[in-house]
């Protein structure tokens, strides 16, 4: 069967006359804003509210859209996305580099730049965590995380495996994520009695398997 033919349909320009100009109004009061995050765009749309609508009588659809993507559901929205780029249990053993390539495209993306500069920080520190899983570094986790960072840190551990071998889980048997650090670190508990420190590490890491190498035990965190 051949391919139907397009139909193609005219808008006569004042259908969206209206709306062009209110757009074009908007576009300009952005441009002169020095910070171009969500929420100071949804702040100045507010104060221009009556100038926008008595430009376009549908501008409020538009604002309802934008409200919509700024503030908690916008954070929320974003993220699912960080996670997203993530390794979860179905994708271990997780590659370290796709897993970066993954957070870059994140850090590259417009909903990043819309949602304001806390959850850009939190973005970053997430990034921060990742780099130094690659770069072979412990990550500077810090003390106490908010349930979203804890579930960041989940997901990270499922760039680790730990084949079994010396491990309590027996000979053969592959654990991933926070199971199979824990082994790795039982495994290091038990080398350090009888050796030097950086022996215990280059030891435990030929023992255990993991997928990303270690820091030195001297080594500083990332």
């Amino acid at each position: 069967m051949g391919r139907k033919a397009l139909t193609k349909i005219e808008v006569a320009a004042e259908v969206v006359a209206a709306t062009q100009r209110a757009r074009t109004t908007a576009n300009g009061l952005i441009a002169g804003l020095h910070d171009k995050s969500g929420p100071s765009v949804l702040t100045l749309f507010k104060q221009k509210h009556s100038i926008l609508c008595g430009l376009d009588k549908r501008w409020g659809v538009e604002f309802a859209f934008l409200d919509s993507h700024v503030g908690e559901k916008g954070e929320t929205r974003l993220k699912d996305v960080i996670l997203s780029a993530l390794p979860s249990k179905k994708d271990a053993p997780a590659d370290v580099s796709l897993t970066r390539e993954r957070v870059e495209r994140v850090g590259k993306s417009p909903l990043l730049q819309f949602c304001g500069s806390g959850l850009a920080a939190v973005f970053e520190t997430v990034a921060s965590w990742v780099e130094a899983i690659r770069s072979e570094r412990a990550p500077r986790l810090g003390g106490a995380v908010s349930p979203f960072l804890a579930s960041v840190q989940e997901r990270l551990g499922f760039l680790f495996r730990h084949n079994g071998v010396g491990g309590k889980a027996g000979p053969g048997a592959v654990s991933y994520g926070r199971e199979a650090i824990a082994l790795y670190y039982n495994d290091v508990e038990s080398l350090v009695r009888g050796s030097s420190k950086e022996m215990c590490m280059a030891q435990a890491h030929a023992a255990s398997g993991l997928r990303v190498p270690p820091h030195r035990c001297g080594d500083r965190e990332g």
